[in-house]
């Protein structure tokens, strides 16, 4: 397992790339887009794009903003309501109950009382948790599942109310350095095949044995239909230059965003450095745990990398970091986990370990 020479993502991480001189793609863009991004230019073809989309005949709205309520998707919100002068449909795929946080709930009312419509879809909390169940004893990924519910339901509504652009928010090929696969610029259209989704098919959960009428939310939109739709989907963040966690945070945090406290935010028990991140749902805290066995890189890992390329933190000060925190998650957090899945956490350190890089201690 090697890791980046600027950073530390490793080359374990799916999609990541190295370049010669053993600097990831993440720290290769960052480079490029000091230095040679024309960001008036991007803003010119994102003003473009709205323009063509502005005023469907067909629709009342312009575009779609997939949303959970968080600092990046609270920042999309707002930018393409009020600097771009859109009129949006917010979508979003909510968490059952039990796994969903107060405080995500508040945040996701939060975007409601600012003014925006939202189009609130809950698939069934019982099927939910046997697909979750499902992908993390199958696959050693307990969000494989989930994340095709989370990336399906914006192009499921887009297309059945004719709605023709959608706006997501970070590239990740760009911003982290993992998905390379997806896209090297602003269009987002190849989503679905990113590593968790891996296309966006569900006929081998149906083989497995679930029903397909039980599957509508996950039934991501086949090739055929999406193309037919014209549908066009877009990265938001690969046109705004300070599009990034810091900025997005501040950004929402002054418009009503709240953030973690207490014991939510301490990186002992969460295995991450900031108090903004994953604020809807505590589970979050187990996929990066198990994502730090796997592929040698936690949360932590993650966000001091950033910090590095933005030179907020010394390569040095982040390792500290990285060496404290990453991969840590609280027993609280495993306990309620196990609980909502029905599973012992015996069998579910058996599967966390079956799935544990055999190089890495």
């Amino acid at each position: 397992m090697n890791r980046c020479i600027n950073c530390f993502v490793t080359n374990k991480l799916p999609g990541s790339v190295f370049n010669e001189r053993g600097l990831c793609s993440a720290c290769l863009y960052k480079q490029k887009k000091i230095k040679k991004i024309d960001w008036k230019s991007r803003l010119v073809s994102l003003k473009k794009i709205c323009k063509k989309y502005r005023c469907n005949k067909k629709n009342h709205y312009d575009c779609i903003v997939p949303v959970s309520g968080g600092k990046d998707s609270t920042r999309q919100a707002f930018y393409v309501r009020d600097n771009l002068k859109m009129n949006p449909l917010l979508v979003s795929c909510a968490y059952p109950p039990e796994q969903q946080t107060e405080r995500g709930a508040y945040n996701m009312e939060n975007l409601i009382r600012h003014g925006f419509d939202v189009h609130y879809i809950s698939p069934s909390p019982q099927t939910w948790k046997k697909m979750m169940k499902y992908c993390f004893f199958k696959f050693g990924n307990i969000f494989k599942s989930c994340e095709l519910a989370l990336f399906a339901t914006a192009p499921i509504v887009a297309i059945r109310e004719n709605i023709k652009l959608i706006f997501y928010g970070e590239n990740v090929s760009l911003q982290w350095g993992g998905d390379n696969q997806v896209s090297k610029n602003g269009n987002a259209n190849n989503l679905k095949n990113n590593n968790t989704l891996s296309g966006g098919d569900i006929s081998n959960y149906i083989k497995d044995g679930f029903r397909k009428n039980k599957l509508f939310w996950y039934d991501y939109p086949d090739k055929k239909l999406f193309n037919s739709s014209k549908l066009k989907m877009i990265f938001l963040g690969y046109y705004i230059p300070d599009f990034n966690d810091k900025q997005n945070s501040k950004f929402s945090i002054k418009r009503g965003l709240k953030v973690r406290e207490g014991f939510d935010a301490d990186p002992q028990n969460t295995g991450t450095v900031t108090n903004y991140d994953a604020l809807d749902d505590d589970f979050v805290f187990i996929n990066q745990m198990i994502k730090f066995y796997k592929f040698g890189m936690g949360k932590v890992a993650e966000q001091v990398s950033a910090f590095v390329r933005d030179k907020e933190l010394s390569k040095d000060e982040a390792k500290k970091l990285v060496d404290n925190f990453d991969g840590k998650c609280s027993e609280v957090y495993i306990e309620k986990f196990c609980e909502f899945l029905l599973i012992s956490k015996e069998d579910f350190w058996k599967v966390v370990n079956k799935y544990r890089f055999k190089n890495f201690k």
